[in-house]
């Protein structure tokens, strides 16, 4: 970005501690690497257009297919990362050498991927995953399902600018000046176009993608795009202290323009004019992250109301088929000792050598068989426990 080194490391510093990226790192969720992800694959890019080197190509195409791999937000990541890379072909704006093995690499490492998360779910989901190809396909070809998709797009890149305090509003005001002026170096411009790319696509297919599932989120959620938001707010940052005078306010007006970017506009106002303050911008920045962070840091879990999930006793254990998904797929590392077995509960009885049964609240148990839990209507599941032999 054409930083000296101290304000570099005190950006990125304060930019790591944005609560997108700290929120989801304490999940178990693909969350937790796409924004090192998306970080690494713009910077190889960037490389890649500036010098043409070969290990660039090879990193760009390892890191968009290892995201394809991981969410299928990846998907969008790595189609972006192709798009860019034959574009830099066909142009030749880059060695032949350097482009092909980024597209070379891309394909063997999605391949693998491909293999992998099929052997995974074959485990996992049984009955098969949930497939929304047929509702993102009615979406992307009605009216009524583009205007879903455009709002639910909208919403995301709103709550996108709001996550980060108004800064990705400014970024987006950057990017969009850096992509209209002439004379940018190469890999400026190939690496703001990715992640403009790589945000206007998730937010859309995304949107497009999920069902109405009646809440806040399917129109302003920003999980989706919080593995852009470190990037944005990078740009953000070095967009405010970069800029002369009489741009700032054009940036902020270009991030208003895409929904509000207050925040970025009252950074702009109290931006301090000499570059060398910016440490001081930095750590009000990594403050107010904070004490944001520590404010959403989870307490611990109250020990009134029990477990919420069943606990199988030692045994063979059978889940019934209209035990939703949310209920079972946790036990399939819970119950470790035993593979879960899937039955029809209501056609025919708990297969022969059971001796815990998870079943729906509303199933009674079949002769031979007591109720030994209950997570009722609420948790969605109930536990029969059988007398047959090896049982507890």
């Amino acid at each position: 970005m054409g930083m000296e080194r101290k304000a570099a490391l005190a950006v990125a510093f304060a930019a790591g501690l944005s609560p997108a990226l700290l929120l989801f790192s304490g999940l178990a969720l693909a969350d937790a690497i796409l924004p090192a992800l998306v970080l690494g694959l713009l910077v190889a890019l960037h490389d890649l257009a500036e010098r043409g080197s070969l290990p660039a190509g090879t990193a760009a195409g390892g890191l968009a297919a290892f995201a394809m791999a991981v969410h299928l937000r990846g998907t969008v990541i790595l189609a972006v990362s192709v798009l860019i890379v034959v574009a830099l072909l066909v142009s030749g704006r880059v060695p032949r050498r350097a482009g092909f093995a980024a597209l070379g690499v891309a394909a063997a490492v999605a391949a693998v991927g491909t293999l992998l998360n099929g052997a995974l779910s074959a485990e996992l989901y049984p009955d098969g995953p949930r497939d929304l190809a047929g509702l993102l396909v009615t979406r992307l070809t009605s009216l009524e399902g583009q205007a879903w998709a455009l709002s639910g797009a909208a919403g995301q890149l709103w709550y996108l600018i709001v996550g980060t305090w108004g800064l990705a509003g400014v970024g987006f005001g950057g990017v969009a000046v850096l992509l209209a002026r002439r004379g940018v170096p190469p890999g400026r411009r190939v690496s703001a176009a990715a992640l403009a790319l790589v945000t206007l696509g998730v937010a859309y297919a995304s949107s497009a993608a999920l069902p109405d599932e009646h809440r806040v989120g399917n129109y302003t959620y920003g999980r989706y795009t919080a593995c852009v938001a470190v990037a944005w707010t990078l740009i953000g940052l070095v967009t405010l202290v970069r800029a002369r005078r009489l741009t700032v306010p054009r940036h902020a007006l270009a991030a208003a323009a895409l929904m509000a970017g207050t925040g970025g506009v009252a950074a702009a106002a109290l931006l301090p004019r000499r570059r060398g303050r910016l440490p001081v911008v930095a750590a009000v920045l990594a403050a107010i992250n904070i004490a944001f962070v520590v404010h959403l840091a989870p307490a611990p879990a109250s020990a009134a109301g029990g477990d919420p999930f069943p606990v199988p006793a030692a045994g063979r254990v059978a889940v019934d088929l209209r035990v939703r998904w949310h209920v079972w797929v946790p036990l399939v590392h819970r119950v470790w000792w035993t593979e879960l077995e899937r039955f029809d509960g209501a056609r025919r009885l708990p297969p022969a050598g059971v001796c815990t049964v998870i079943a729906p609240p509303t199933a009674l148990p079949p002769a031979g068989w007591t109720v030994t839990d209950e997570g009722g209507a609420r948790r969605g599941w109930t536990a029969w426990a059988g007398s047959g032999s090896g049982c507890a």
